[in-house]
């Protein structure tokens, strides 16, 4: 995931602000350096080898830290510079599987995503006393970073940094839940409404009486005589067998997984449906409640289980036959 292109400048305004007053502190907790300070070093290691035509480069590593201290007019400190370079740098292993202390096996295999000693995470190799690298892998190396970060992958013990990332999420989710709202408010015969939590003064809830949370959106056909209960997830795509795992648990197969959460929202809506039709003004006859999910990208692993006859389409498939 990237930065947050979206139409309504609220949740642009929303994500600036979190970041400007949150992401330095969060830095500073989980790597002992600034993101100010980490996007200078690394900012200025790329226009100081800024030659991509040269496919390697290998430079001393005094040498390399004084060229950075010098083009950074002494701002940030050699050590902080080392500490910086140190976080993206490899070194060689005595032992290919045995991980250096302070990380795990899992960052070592080769073939699991989002490991911290992967060379997509640690572009310089530090060879004797010298650092070899290409640009290109720099220059992806922080984008990456901050995909990370957006989208609440980054691994750390920081409770700041889970924090933003956290309420990164959030304001991502909403922004995706307007998106589907308002899709569905062009579609002709619908009526449309986002977060709805209770009816009136009567909660969505389970037999214990446990509140579910928001339908995400809610849409009437009154001409279908059809109710739409909609959840909406903005997901990262899943990329290897252990995160679709993770994925099949969370979303279909866990006990808190959101496919069993949804449905019995649904099951609010059914016992509650004369409730409901009065207080919309519909008119009494044979409704249809519809579960659907929309999500941002298409699930492989709805092709794998049992979705309880819930309807998952991505946002792309989204459209007005679904509705009518």
């Amino acid at each position: 995931m990237g930065p947050l292109y979206s139409e309504n400048k609220s949740y642009v305004e929303r994500v600036e602000h979190l970041l400007q007053s949150s992401l330095n502190n969060a830095f500073i907790e989980a790597f002992e350096y600034s993101y100010e300070e980490f996007n200078l070093v690394v900012g200025c290691l790329i226009d100081t080898y800024d030659n991509l035509e040269k496919i390697v480069w290998i430079e001393e590593k005094d040498k390399l830290i004084r060229k950075l201290f010098s083009g950074l007019n002494r701002e940030v400190s050699e050590s902080k510079i080392m500490l910086i370079l140190d976080s993206i740098t490899l070194w060689e292993r005595a032992e290919y599987l045995t991980p250096p202390t302070g990380f795990e096996k899992l960052d070592i295999f080769p073939w699991r995503f989002n490991r911290q000693l992967s060379f997509i995470r640690r572009p310089l190799i530090m060879h004797g006393n010298k650092y070899m690298f290409g640009i290109r892998n720099v220059i992806y190396t922080r984008k990456y970073l901050m995909r990370l970060i957006w989208g609440g992958r980054l691994k750390t013990n920081s409770h700041k940094m889970k924090d933003v990332m956290s309420k990164l999420r959030n304001i991502l989710g909403d922004e995706f839940n307007d998106r589907v709202k308002n899709i569905l408010e062009t579609y002709p015969d619908l009526q449309v409404e986002k977060g709805v939590s209770k009816i009136r003064k009567q909660h969505i809830s389970d037999e214990k009486n446990n509140t579910l949370g928001d339908i995400d959106v809610f849409a009437i056909n009154q001409k279908q005589k059809k109710l739409f209960i909609i959840e909406t997830k903005d997901f990262s795509f899943s990329r290897n067998p252990y995160e679709l795992a993770m994925e099949q648990e969370k979303v279909f197969t866990g006990d808190k997984a959101f496919l069993i959460k949804h449905l019995k929202r649904s099951d609010w809506i059914r016992k509650n449906l004369k409730y409901i039709i009065n207080h919309y003004g519909l008119e009494d006859g044979d409704w249809t409640i519809v579960t659907m999910f929309v999500v941002s990208e298409h699930l492989m692993t709805k092709d794998l289980v049992d979705t309880k006859g819930v309807k998952f389409v991505s946002l792309k498939e989204l459209n007005y036959s679904l509705f009518n």
